[in-house]
């Protein structure tokens, strides 16, 4: 038989009620409905409930930042490749 930990009442409410703060209602069937639209009309509903637009604007304006981080990445393996070979020369 396993034991249970003991956990004081205070700290059971205050989950219960962080639990409730944070869930997410559903009308019913109204989200299932739009499973039931066309492929464009589906499109459109999801897109604005999951907010791929400003996924798409974030990734949009964090492309010059990860194209200058593969810049400076590979301007460092160059630099290794430099520094390997100036090593090896002095080491022979």
């Amino acid at each position: 038989m396993a034991c249970r930990q003991y956990v004081p009442k205070y700290q059971v409410r205050r989950r219960t009620a962080s639990t409730f703060e944070n869930a997410i209602g559903v009308p019913q069937a109204t989200f299932t409905t739009a499973f039931l639209e066309a492929a464009r009309n589906r499109k459109n509903i999801f897109d604005n409930i999951l907010k791929v637009e400003e996924y798409k604007t974030a990734f949009d304006n964090l492309l010059p930042v990860t194209n200058a981080i593969k810049k400076t990445i590979e301007e460092m393996e160059r630099e290794i490749i430099r520094l390997q070979r100036a090593l090896r020369s002095i080491l022979n």
